[in-house]
């Protein structure tokens, strides 16, 4: 995830990310979300040319068996509950 997200900084889509973790005592459905802040809306779209930059990248971080094995386990080790398009929203006092 670390590789990832450096790359796509690099790549200039990628502005921040974030972990926030819910610390309450009945967090619901789920306790962490992970987030990504895009440089705007169009940063998000799928971009063939991009995805393929970033995966030839992300490849030489991890030998070529551990590339098949770790897809095949993937949704072992985590469950997505939904996705979500946030807004920051900050207000300036006068």
């Amino acid at each position: 995830m670390a590789a990832l997200l450096r790359h796509s900084k690099k790549m200039g889509d990628v502005v921040d990310c974030g972990i926030y973790i819910n610390e309450a005592a009945s967090a619901g459905p789920f306790n962490m979300i992970l987030t990504v802040t895009f440089k705007d809306a169009a940063a998000m779209e799928p971009n063939e040319t991009k995805y393929k930059a970033l995966n030839t990248e992300l490849r030489k971080y991890l030998e070529e068996s551990k590339q098949k094995s770790i897809v095949g386990s993937y949704e072992e080790f985590r469950t997505f509950w939904g996705e979500g398009n946030f807004r920051r929203v900050e207000w300036k006092s006068k």
